[in-house]
């Protein structure tokens, strides 16, 4: 049997590692790869891209044949040219397959209502991480979008980072509601934890950030400071009913004063 045929493939942080099909090996083209790559990127991450491919700084041809051009176990550097973004409603069907969940009935409707909105609410639904989960991914660049309220649902610690990563993508964010979404100290500092060492802040647009009836607790103002640090516009900042006594500003008070004067009054 001769041995298999393998390439790795580089898509911004991520390496997949793609079989090449042998009765196939002969036929396949640049172009079949970057759609093998597009295809594994988006089962990770829930985006679909379209790439093209580089070889020691060389652009490879669509149409060339593979084989041609690379050798088995040779990595090359898949290039963003854009993402493929179809209508809210198809993203977010298409984001509960790739997770096998089911479709929620209310979010798949509030996706049609809302598609090329500037806000999205899914406000007071008590959605469970199942249903919230494909939706972030399918709002994932949505960068038309300036609010984004998901107040009243059940985030949690797991899938507060998924969140974060959504944000991110949306560089109009003026306004993020996630208030009542049993989020604890912990989940919060997680989240923030995955922001650091960006050369520039996360959220450069945001102006208002609710994190209201969460269970974060007194521990959390290093890691608020730390969020604030992302936010270089925030006017807002409301944290009712977060379980703070006199110790949350006793704790790293130094830190939490500057980040907060820091801000535009």
């Amino acid at each position: 049997m001769p041995p298999p045929i393998r390439m790795r493939v580089r898509v911004q942080d991520d390496v997949f590692l793609i079989p090449v099909p042998q009765s196939e090996a002969d036929s396949c083209t640049v172009s079949w790869l970057c759609e093998q790559a597009a295809q594994r990127y988006y089962q990770k991450c829930g985006l679909l891209p379209r790439l093209s491919l580089q070889k020691e700084g060389a652009l490879l041809s669509p149409q060339d044949l593979l084989l041609a051009v690379l050798h088995t176990n040779e990595e090359v550097l898949a290039e963003v040219c854009s993402w493929n973004l179809p209508p809210l409603p198809e993203r977010y069907k298409k984001a509960c397959q790739s997770l096998a969940v089911e479709e929620n009935k209310r979010v798949t409707r509030l996706c049609e209502v809302q598609d090329g909105s500037s806000s999205v609410s899914v406000c007071g639904l008590s959605l469970a991480p199942s249903s919230l989960n494909p939706l972030l991914r399918a709002l994932k660049l949505q960068t038309s979008l300036t609010e984004l309220r998901v107040s009243g649902n059940r985030l949690r610690d797991d899938l507060l980072p998924e969140l974060v990563a959504t944000a991110v993508t949306m560089p109009r964010l003026r306004l993020l509601d996630i208030s009542a979404n049993r989020i604890t100290g912990e989940g919060l500092e997680k989240a923030v934890n995955a922001l650091t060492g960006q050369s520039h802040p996360a959220f450069p647009c945001l102006e208002e950030l609710d994190l209201s009836m969460n269970p974060l607790g007194d521990g959390v103002s290093e890691s608020l400071s730390c969020l604030l640090s992302c936010c270089p516009l925030l006017a807002k900042l409301s944290l009712q009913a977060c379980g703070f006594t006199a110790r949350f500003l006793q704790q790293h008070r130094l830190l939490l004063a500057g980040a907060l004067t820091a801000k535009p009054r």
